[in-house]
């Protein structure tokens, strides 16, 4: 198979374009990102020679990874290996990274399965206090991976594909419930902002989103995605109303030299204090004090 030159056009950070350099130094980027728990299913075929038993993703060749693939960016080889998951039925995260020596730019990255290795348990937190609800066994060790390692010319190709799976695959109908695959839409995010300026809570949100896309499957995020969304929009809306009371208290401030003001808010500027004090506050503090 011919190599061939992939572009994704995606919303994300650049990856640099830097020449290989074998000296280079490795960083482990690897997450601990639980998935939403769904039932599995066979996704494809599974091979039971010995155990433990391997799933063989099923699908076409043409849209499945090979080694000497080639991608325009580090960006678009993640995208495309993560429309490939949706595709055969897993959830994917970076794993690893090396950076050049010289420059410290990225010059290797590996992308895995979700279920790669296994949760490391801080003994120490447990000890000291009991887990009232234990999160599930989301890691089994899997070995799938997609690594690419970017070449001289700038475009980025693929040195490592293991297919694979030691797990069942997610059917396609609860793959949109996998975190690398639940994405908020820009359509989604203006239809959950006039519903929540209406009043409307997360759960009365979804069931409209579920009747408009036709389906859960099709919304293509979970409740406690949009319950999130609606806090960050409510954490942003108190922040502009702050921002306009500290703009008006500026203009009252030069206009007026004896008027005062003071303000006080926590870590993400949520919440706060305001303190301001006229002309005329400030004169009788002067006369009569705190009675």
């Amino acid at each position: 198979m011919d190599n061939q030159v992939l572009n994704f056009s995606i919303e994300l950070g650049g990856g640099g374009s830097a020449a290989i350099s074998d000296d280079a130094i490795e960083i482990d980027h690897s997450i601990d990102e639980d998935e939403t728990p769904v039932m599995a299913a066979g996704g494809g075929a599974s091979t039971s020679s010995a155990t433990p038993t391997l799933y063989i993703p099923d699908g076409e060749l043409d849209l499945e990874p090979y080694e000497g693939m080639e991608f325009e960016s580090e960006e678009a080889a993640k995208a495309f290996y993560n429309s490939y998951a949706r595709r055969v039925g897993f959830s994917t995260r970076v794993s690893s990274s090396r950076r050049s020596r010289k420059d410290g730019a990225i010059i290797q990255r590996s992308f895995v399965c979700a279920k790669q290795g296994f949760r490391n348990l801080n003994e120490k937190r447990t000890k000291e206090r009991e887990i009232k609800r234990p999160r599930m066994i989301t890691r089994v060790g899997c070995k799938a991976m997609l690594s690419v390692k970017i070449q001289e010319s700038g475009k980025w190709v693929v040195t490592g594909f293991v297919k694979k799976h030691n797990h069942e695959l997610v059917p396609l109908d609860q793959v949109h419930c996998l975190r690398s695959h639940r994405q908020i839409s820009g359509p989604a995010k203006t239809l959950i902002d006039t519903l929540q300026a209406a009043g409307l809570g997360a759960r009365k949100i979804m069931s409209a989103l579920v009747k408009e896309y036709g389906g859960i499957s099709n919304v293509g995020f979970t409740e406690v995605d949009c319950r999130n969304y609606m806090r960050l929009n409510k954490q942003r809306n108190m922040e502009g109303d702050l921002q306009l009371l500290i703009d008006y208290l500026k203009q009252i401030s030069s206009e007026s030299p004896d008027f005062f003001c003071a303000v006080q808010v926590d870590d993400d500027h949520s919440r706060g204090n305001v303190f301001w004090a006229d002309a005329r506050a400030r004169t009788n503090y002067t006369y009569f004090g705190r009675s």
